[in-house]
Order: structure tokens, then C-alpha cells, then sequence
């Protein structure tokens, strides 16, 4: 019955992302501190807050919060998939390990107070071959509950709006390795200035979680994805917001969008993905 899927596949990869060819060679892993001091104190658990909601919301089908935190083409895209699971009469489902169970499991471990860990802002690790296929799953993740655990990867972006249907004209990308560039064409001495007038921060959140949905059928049989609360799996998923204005947004989720491009195609006035 599984592969009745191949057309059901929402941004969410059941099965847990693994970074592949397409991936960049280098990881940036933010230092916890550098990342608190940036970002705010509350900046992991307020990820592992959302990534809890998002997989709620998508079980209880809630598109209003789906659309208020994310970007539209994926909010499109996970509609989309939503509505057919829907209409096949499929059911998604939200798992996670009970606290009790978790903690009869790992009692030495939460009576340890947590260990700060001082290292430089970033820290580089260079991917060769196989290695990119387990690196998700030996990473040393910085923030670490009874269920999650989550590391952070800066990027940046100037020149862009995180609403990819107000980036309009042509334009181009020059990537670099923390930092791309929007620039419109031609390019003139104000389409420079207009750079820094919009800064975007980028943030690609690792989680490695035993928190999950999968899929099942009118009568409650698992038909894709896994109910073992033991698994556990990981996600990278793309927030992004305005250096001005923390209110992070959504964009991509496991790399189904390609890390969501700045640029979109309109056909029939509807979006292409």
C-alpha cells in the first residue's frame, strides 16, 4: 500500500532527511552561545516549539496556522498533499515517547546539570563521500531535550523579500558561503544600497527528534512512516526572517523545495512548484 505514496509525499520526509551530493561540502554549526546572544535566549526551544505545532497542525489539518508560519509556496505544497490524504481518507497521526517513559530512561542524565560548551562562533566541518549520509545522525547537537535535539547552520541573504512574489524583475544569486546576494539587473549603483536595505537572516535547523507523524488508514493501520517512539530521526528545516523584525518564517522543510529559490514562476496565475 505504501506505494499508492508516490504521490502523497508532503514536504516532511517520513523516513528522516539525509544530506546528499547536492548538499553544500562544508557544515556551519552557530555556537550555542553565539546563538543565544544573536538570536535570544529562548531561540531552541522556541524551534522545537514550532516544529512540534507545524506536525500538530498538519494532523489536525489546522491550514490557518500552517499558513501563518509558512512561506507560501510551501504552505501551497503541504496543502496540496494535506487535501489528498484527505480525500483518500488517510490520516495523519502525531507521535512522541511520553516524559515519563523518557525520564525513567534518561533519569542520570536529567539530574546532570548542563554542560556549557565555549568554542568559536562557527564551527566548520568538511564533508567527504559517505559521510554525508551519517553526519545527521553522529552530530554533537547543542541543544538537546528528552526527545530533541537541534543544531543551527547561519546563512544570510541580502537584496531579497522572504515573500518570493515581491521579488520581481529579473535578478540573479551570487552565493558565497554564509551569504548570498539578490541583486536586480541592470545592475546599478542603488541596486548595491538596496542590499542592506534587506537583509535576510537564514537559519537551517537540524533536528534530530523521536517526535513524528505517519499515516494511516480508516482503520487505524499504519500504512507509511513509523510508530516506533524509540526511532529517532532526522529533519533540516529552512526558518528565515528579517534582521530587523524576529518573526521567522518557514520556508522549507527537508529540502523539498530545494531550500525554497528566491525566484517563482506564475502559470495561469498559480504558482509553480
Amino acid at each position: 500500500m505504501a506505494k499508492n505514496f508516490a504521490k502523497l509525499i508532503l514536504p516532511y520526509n517520513f523516513k528522516g532527511f539525509t544530506l546528499t551530493m547536492l548538499d553544500s561540502d562544508y557544515l556551519r554549526i552557530l555556537s550555542p552561545i553565539e546563538a543565544e546572544r544573536s538570536l535570544g535566549a529562548q531561540i531552541y526551544p522556541t524551534f522545537s516549539s514550532i516544529f512540534t505545532s507545524v506536525l500538530t497542525a498538519m494532523c489536525d489539518h489546522d491550514l490557518p496556522y500552517l499558513e501563518g508560519v509558512m512561506e507560501k509556496r510551501l504552505f501551497q505544497s503541504t496543502k496540496r498533499d494535506l487535501d489528498n490524504l484527505k480525500s483518500q481518507k488517510y490520516q495523519l497521526n502525531y507521535l512522541e515517547p511520553t516524559k515519563s517513559t523518557e525520564t525513567e530512561k534518561n533519569s542520570e542524565d536529567l539530574d546532570e546539570k548542563p554542560k556549557i560548551v565555549i568554542r568559536k562562533r562557527l564551527t566548520w566541518m568538511k564533508l567527504i563521500g559517505k559521510e554525508k549520509a551519517k553526519i545527521l545522525q553522529n552530530l554533537e547537537y547543542d541543544h538537546k531535550e528528552h526527545d530533541m535535539k537541534i543544531s543551527l547552520e547561519p546563512y544570510g541573504v541580502l537584496g531579497a523579500e522572504i515573500k518570493r512574489d515581491l521579488n520581481v524583475g529579473e535578478s540573479l544569486i551570487l552565493p558565497g558561503l554564509t551569504r548570498g546576494y539578490y541583486i536586480k539587473k541592470p545592475i546599478w549603483p542603488w541596486n548595491f544600497a538596496a542590499l542592506y536595505q534587506k537583509q535576510i537572516i537564514v537559519i537551517n535547523v537540524y533536528f534530530m527528534t523521536k517526535r513524528k507523524i505517519y499515516v494511516s488508514d480508516e482503520e487505524n493501520f499504519l500504512v507509511h512512516g513509523t510508530e516506533d517512539t524509540d526511532k529517532w530521526l532526522p529533519h533540516k528545516w529552512r526558518f528565515e526572517t528579517f534582521v530587523d523584525k524576529i518573526d521567522w518564517v518557514l520556508t522549507d522543510m527537508d529540502d523539498y523545495l530545494m531550500g525554497n529559490p528566491y525566484f517563482y514562476v506564475k502559470k495561469n496565475r498559480e504558482w509553480k512548484i
